[in-house]
């Protein structure tokens, strides 16, 4: 049975949780006595819609604290007038304006590769997209450790999603039936691991040496039937976060850049290729080699450090705080996206190919984002 006692307990639990009080002791002399009296503080509430960003963290968590969210929660409070989004004018851009030069950078030594000219230059709002050569050799990357067959020999079991897709020019994106250009790249969905993946890589390198040799040469240059690429993901300035991606493959990520026309006459289907996507590299024990190589790249290039904001969440958040790596054969494509956060991207070419990629200034990330979601 149970005494009043208990039954008071258990009233107290019914209603919940106990709350917080803050009480204020108020000092009172008279004569020689001294008194006190406790005084409840009564917390300044703050509607959630009504924070803004000269509100301090406590004045958001008491706000988040007492909100009910019945809707869709909104991801930003923020005035218009606090805004982050660009101002840009509502003027056209003339179309020889809009594929302006990318910069491109030669590096020689280390020395150059840490260079503060090199780091200012990349974190300038005025320059929002740079090409930086001779990099892995002026760092003496061992680019080896990003191999097919390391990767394989380190952790040939680990999950690699596939994304199954039709091979195309890097500038085009024809419709299923192949008899317009259009905007959306389809691709299905699948799983499997670096081991097998490894194995579609070389089956269809044989397979494309044994076309090569049928078939007359249609073009002076060969294209590389194998690649690595690094993509690192970074948190601008002066913070980077690493989103790795490695071998094989032409990958041609376009990004807002193709022509929407209807051809006249129907294009020929390409062939169904396989690009190996998002694969973790998150794990220290597995991938020891491979991160600490990645660790003689320049502090705002690395996927951890002091000055990485990212690198103080204190939460795992994959291909942004930690490396991501992509598999891939020529022709393999990454559609048009906008970056997680608006985050600046770091890539890094692993090789053999060549790695061509389409990008758009942060200031439109808006128009993109919108254009995307069409």
């Amino acid at each position: 049975s149970l005494g009043p006692a208990d039954l008071l307990k258990l009233k107290a639990l019914s209603d919940g949780p106990p709350k917080e009080l803050k009480i204020r002791l108020i000092k009172v002399e008279s004569g020689d006595r001294e008194t006190f009296i406790a005084s409840e503080v009564e917390e300044r509430r703050i509607p959630l819609a009504d924070i803004t960003i000269h509100h301090c963290a406590a004045d958001v968590v008491r706000a988040c604290k007492g909100a009910r969210i019945k809707s869709k929660f909104k991801e930003s409070y923020l005035l218009p007038a606090f805004s982050v989004k660009p101002c840009l004018g509502t003027e056209p851009i003339p179309r020889e304006k809009l594929n302006p030069p990318t910069p491109s950078i030669y590096l020689e030594s280390k020395r150059d590769a840490f260079s503060p000219v090199l780091l200012q230059f990349c974190t300038d709002s005025k320059n929002p997209i740079t090409v930086i050569r001779g990099l892995a050799g002026s760092l003496r990357l061992n680019l080896g450790l990003f191999s097919t067959k390391s990767l394989v020999e380190a952790n040939g079991e680990h999950s690699v999603e596939v994304r199954t897709q039709v091979q195309q020019q890097s500038d085009e994106n024809w419709d299923p039936s192949g008899s317009t250009q259009t905007w959306p790249c389809e691709s299905s969905r699948s799983h499997t691991t670096i081991a097998k993946y490894a194995q579609y890589q070389a089956s269809s390198f044989q397979e494309s040496l044994q076309e090569e040799k049928a078939s007359d040469e249609e073009e002076e240059e060969e294209e590389p039937l194998l690649h690595n690429c690094l993509s690192l993901f970074a948190s601008l300035p002066p913070s980077f976060p690493l989103s790795l991606s490695p071998f094989p493959s032409l990958p041609l990520f376009l990004t807002h850049s193709l022509s929407l026309h209807s051809g006249a006459e129907q294009k020929p289907v390409g062939k169904i290729i396989k690009f190996g996507t998002n694969i973790d590299l998150s794990d220290p024990k597995r991938w020891k080699p491979q991160l600490q190589e990645l660790l003689k790249l320049p502090a705002f290039m690395r996927v951890s450090s002091s000055g990485n904001m990212l690198s103080h969440v204190g939460h795992t958040i994959l291909g942004m705080n930690t490396v991501q790596l992509y598999m891939k054969v020529p022709g393999s494509r990454t559609p048009g996206h906008q970056e997680n956060n608006n985050f600046c991207s770091v890539n890094i070419n692993i090789g053999p190919g060549d790695c061509e990629w389409f990008a758009v200034h942060d200031n439109y990330w808006e128009a993109i984002s919108n254009f995307c979601e069409k």
